[in-house]
This record gives structure tokens, C-alpha cells and sequence, in this order.
């Protein structure tokens, strides 16, 4: 039974994004292990494994799961995991980068800050969380704290730029990088935004 939230419903190239390949050049060469909370399709963590990282990769739809460890069983050095990404248990393990590409916008409040709060105990000091995710999204949508379906798009939340910056330094994160910028759009009433962040874990 296929369930509708799987991302193989629909005919995606397994592509890495740009933002993908930006995160990968802020590793070095002793930086390997990479955790994906909210993989997709799978695309940016086999470009990770790709380029002979450790990876992690995560989600919460489990046909996803199945059908990428069935058909990328030739990668050794990557594991997909079913598993809610808000709820991840306490590992021994710390990693050098968490990467979480639009993610953020499908939590609730609550389920961001458990989030947030993990990947600052499970990294390394002085390693890097990257977010890539929407701010502001067109004005018919939920801005609640709990996400809400609309007629265009389902469970997405509106993310406040300076509020998420202020709870990462609050956290202990540094901001190395952080900006929100307006996407194009041909309707000039809509005022959709993406924003990016690299948050470094204080040495």
C-alpha cells in the first residue's frame, strides 16, 4: 500500500541540492560523520555518502525508508532510519554536522525545539547545524504555532528569521551564516522568503 506521503509517488530526480553541496564544503577532511534529520527523498544524503561520508538519514515515512535501503544497498556508509526526527534518543554519538533542509516548517513550536535542542547535545564542539527551510509563506497560510493544512499545501508553519536566530545563540550555537531572502514570485502580493542558517556549536 502506498502511502501518499511518500515522496516516490512522483518522478524526482535523486539530485543533490545547491545547499547540500554549500554544506559539504564547510567540512574537512576529519569531519565524517553527518546526521539528516527529515531526508525526503534521499537525494542530499546519498550526495553526502557520495562524497565518503558517515551519514545518518531519517524520516518519518516508511515506504521512503524501504524503498532507499532497498535500492541503495551498494552505499556501506549510510543508514536510512524510520524514526519521528523529533523524538531522537540520546547517542553516545556526536556528530560533525546536522543537516535539516525544509524540515523546520512542518514542526510545531514544541517539535522545533526538541529538534533545535538535540542536535546542539549531539554535536561536536565547534561543529555546524545547517538549515535551509521557508520563512514566510503566502498570507492564506497557517502562521500558528502547530502547522495547518491550506488548500495549496499542508502542515506548513511560518518561521520567524530573527526569532529562530535568537533561540540558536540562546541555545549556544554561533551564527557563522545567517539570512532570509525574498524568493521570486510573479504575484507581487505574495512575499514568500527562504531562509539559511550555519550555526557552529560554541568550542
Amino acid at each position: 500500500m502506498n502511502d501518499e506521503n511518500s515522496l516516490f509517488n512522483r518522478n524526482d530526480e535523486l539530485l543533490p541540492s545547491s545547499f547540500a553541496m554549500y554544506a559539504r564544503t564547510l567540512l574537512t577532511e576529519k569531519e565524517r560523520n553527518v546526521i539528516i534529520p527529515g531526508c525526503g527523498n534521499g537525494a542530499d544524503a546519498l550526495f553526502f555518502a557520495g562524497e565518503n561520508y558517515n551519514v545518518l538519514a531519517i524520516s518519518e515515512v516508511e515506504e521512503d525508508i524501504k524503498y532507499l535501503n532497498q535500492h541503495h544497498k551498494y552505499f556501506k556508509n549510510i543508514r536510512f532510519l524510520y524514526a519521528d526526527h523529533t523524538q531522537l534518543l540520546n547517542e553516545s554519538i556526536l556528530y560533525d554536522m546536522v543537516y535539516s533542509r525544509s524540515v523546520l516548517n512542518k514542526l510545531s513550536d514544541e517539535e522545533q525545539n526538541q529538534l533545535l535542542r538535540w542536535s546542539y547535545r549531539h554535536l561536536k564542539n565547534g561543529a555546524r547545524l545547517c538549515i535551509e527551510t521557508s520563512g514566510k509563506i503566502k498570507t492564506a497560510f497557517d502562521t500558528a504555532s502547530t502547522p495547518q493544512p491550506t488548500k495549496e499545501k499542508s502542515h506548513l508553519r511560518v518561521i520567524d528569521f530573527k526569532a529562530i536566530c535568537t533561540q540558536l545563540e540562546s541555545l549556544g550555537f554561533n551564527l557563522d551564516f545567517a539570512k532570509e531572502e525574498k524568493l521570486f514570485s510573479p504575484h507581487k502580493t505574495d512575499e514568500e522568503t527562504l531562509i539559511r542558517i550555519v550555526a557552529r556549536k560554541k568550542e
